[in-house]
């Protein structure tokens, strides 16, 4: 496998042998999986424009899944979908008002965890309705 440092490739070889130690097909997958996973997320940060957002998202997704290149994958498409998600949305029920006043709460709350800000605003959202429609 080449196209990554042989420093993040050794890492990846050492958590596939200690996680799976008499199961080579199963290292074999990890390396594999963890490698694709690494090259996508190289590929990914390589395409975006350079700011706060995404440095905070790589960033964070890093800190927290240190080792897990999958999982930092998952962690940066998440955060960007949600995030997405969070500032186009509309509820035609909701006045604008109270709908940005909402998102700015969740906002506050969350600050960078924008899964959070949407399952909150979505909450809020939802409690709002229940109240008021």
């Amino acid at each position: 496998m080449t196209g990554i440092p042989e420093d993040v490739r050794a890492q990846i070889m050492a958590k596939a042998r200690s996680e799976w130690p008499d199961d080579f097909e199963m290292q074999r997958h990890t390396l594999d999986s963890q490698i694709n996973a690494y090259r996508e997320l190289q590929d990914l940060y390589g395409r975006l424009e350079l700011n706060d957002f995404v440095s905070e998202v790589f960033s964070s997704a890093l800190t927290e899944w240190a080792d897990d290149y999958e999982m930092q994958l998952h962690k940066v498409k998440s955060q960007f979908g949600a995030a997405s998600e969070f500032f186009s949305y509309e509820n035609s029920q909701v006045p604008d008002d109270v709908l940005e006043l909402i998102r700015s709460k969740a906002f506050r709350e969350w600050p960078g965890d924008y899964e959070m800000q949407l399952h909150t605003l979505k909450n809020q959202v939802d409690a709002w309705l229940s109240l008021n429609v």
